[in-house]
Formats: C-alpha cells, sequence, structure tokens
C-alpha cells in the first residue's frame, strides 16, 4: 500500500507512462493475493485456497500462511486507494464500522482480534520487541486503539462519502485525546480505555487536525 502510494504521489508531477504501468501491476498482485475470490497469479496458492475471508484482506502471508487481523490502517490506505472492486470496498467498510462502534472508546483497534496468550502466534509476539514487551492483549499493535490510525480511516471514510460516519469518528478520536488533560497519548488499551505509552505525540494529535481539514476543507491526503 505504501509503494503505491509513492509511487502515485511521484507520478503526479513525473507523469511517467512507465511508473503508471507499475502502479498498476502492484495493484493487481495485491488483489490478487488479499482479496478473496480473485484470479490472477497467487504467490502462495495452497493457504490462499484455505483462506475464509470474505469482507476484508489479511495483513501479511508468509510460507506458513497468511495472518488475518484485520489491519486498519492497511485497510485505510486500501479504501484511500481503490483497492479491490466498490463492493469489497464497502464490505470493509461495514467490517470496520461493526468492529469500531462495538469499542468502548468508539474508534478503530489497529489490528483486530487481539493474540492473547492460547493463541498460537502468542509465540512469535512474546519475544518480539527490543527493550521490554508492551504488546499485551488491547494494547499498542496487539490489539491497541490509535488516534493517528483512526485519522487515516476517517480520511478513508470521507473518500467513500461517509462523512457522517466520519463526523462521529472524529468525536470519538477528540475523546481519546483528551483523557488525561488532553495529553495526546500513543495508544489506548480498547478493553479498558486507560493510556499506552509516551504523552504529548505529536501523530496523535495530528488525527485530529488530518480529519478535521477533510471534512472542513476538503483537504485531500492522496490526488
Amino acid at each position: 500500500m505504501l509503494r503505491i502510494w509513492a509511487l502515485k504521489s511521484y507520478n503526479y508531477f513525473a507523469n511517467d507512462v512507465n511508473i503508471s504501468t507499475k502502479i498498476e501491476q502492484i495493484k493487481d498482485q495485491i488483489e490478487s493475493n488479499f482479496i478473496p475470490n480473485t484470479t490472477g497469479e497467487k504467490y502462495h496458492e495452497r493457504t490462499y485456497n484455505d483462506l475464509k475471508l470474505v469482507n476484508f484482506m489479511p495483513c501479511s502471508f508468509s510460507p506458513a500462511g497468511y495472518k488475518t487481523p484485520f489491519d486498519a490502517f492497511a485497510h485505510s490506505l486500501a479504501l484511500l486507494l481503490n483497492i479491490g472492486a466498490q463492493d469489497f470496498q464497502e464490505a470493509i467498510i461495514q467490517h470496520a464500522e461493526k468492529t469500531r462502534t462495538e469499542t468502548k472508546l468508539g474508534i478503530l483497534p489497529a489490528f483486530w482480534p487481539p493474540i492473547t496468550e492460547t493463541d498460537a502466534d502468542w509465540n512469535l509476539l512474546k519475544n518480539n520487541f527490543k527493550y521490554e514487551f508492551r504488546n499485551y492483549p488491547n494494547e499498542f499493535h496487539n490489539g491497541g486503539s490509535w488516534p493517528m490510525v483512526n485519522g487515516f480511516y476517517g480520511l478513508a471514510l470521507l473518500n467513500k462519502k461517509q462523512v457522517k460516519v466520519a463526523k462521529t469518528l472524529l468525536s470519538a478520536i477528540n475523546n481519546a485525546n483528551a483523557k488525561e488533560d488532553f495529553s495526546f497519548y500513543e495508544n489506548f488499551n480498547t478493553e479498558t480505555t486507560a493510556v499506552n505509552g509516551v504523552p504529548f505525540c505529536t501523530w496523535s494529535a495530528a488525527a485530529t487536525v488530518l480529519l478535521t481539514q477533510g471534512i472542513t476543507t476538503n483537504f485531500k491526503l492522496l490526488i
């Protein structure tokens, strides 16, 4: 997703036919390997055929198979970049909204559902850190809720003409950022709503700026 975004941004100025072709090729590969029931070359056909997902994309795959938690940031970019058919993009929003509206904070967790100690992937997660373990269930990258991610999701909603939902999301982002006297924490425990990480993060504040400007000035992140 990031590669397509970078190429599209650069090609806005370069206007290079070869780059346009490359963008379409990457898009085709994403759709072939991450969207269910698609044709095209499969890097791992056996595990692709085992996929049971129908309304969103897995977050990654390897020789061991696909990882299927819902990746909110990746799907926000997918909506902004128009990855997949329109009905599939609508299904992504429906799934995201079902997840978001069932949380106490009313914002979308970065990855969902979280990995718990009884899950097979816990053994891969528990030692995957540099200084100290922080990815407890419902926190940080293991189901934590990040205002920054929701800022991008809000712009994706606006891109799909979901203005009313985007305004509701903005209110929820502002409520989260207001915790601890407007300390703009990194993320929040999705289950308890407790703050996580360090305060005064510019990227948490930027979520409000992005979405407010998208609603009030028709700001476009992607061209």
